[in-house]
């Protein structure tokens, strides 16, 4: 379980955190966008992750956090189809915010909590003698 979400991380910070680091450069040449707001979306997305992260936690101890860490896969495609086909800066904006709501259902906080009640403490059984 540890090293499948571990893997599924590295996945997921590098396809969206670090994502404009690479392709910031290529969107603005193919859209004109200016780079302030290429970039500003990745900001945008972690400003709406941290927004939704305490709600987040909320939906983890209620519901276990498998459910909601495969919320964040379907966000995730959600936001990535359509961070591709955005049309105008707008939209991309909006995929930005849509991706925001996969990583503050995915990233660290999420998978640490899901992983925490999953494996949560529970105290040993007292010795019978």
């Amino acid at each position: 379980m540890v090293t499948a979400l571990g893997i599924v991380q590295i996945l997921m910070w590098g396809s969206t955190f670090y994502l404009l680091a690479v392709l910031a450069p290529a969107i603005v040449a193919d859209t004109g966008w200016s780079l302030r707001w290429v970039i500003a979306g990745v900001t945008i997305g972690l400003l709406v992750a941290g927004l939704i992260s305490p709600r987040v936690g909320r939906l983890i101890d209620r519901h276990g956090g498998r459910p909601v860490l495969a919320f964040s896969a379907v966000a995730a495609t959600a936001g990535f189809a359509l961070l591709g086909l955005a049309p105008n800066l707008p939209v991309y904006v909006l995929a930005w915010v849509v991706l925001g709501i996969g990583m503050g259902t995915g990233l660290y906080d999420a998978a640490f909590a899901a992983l925490g009640r999953l494996y949560e403490h529970r105290p040993a059984a007292p010795s019978p003698i």
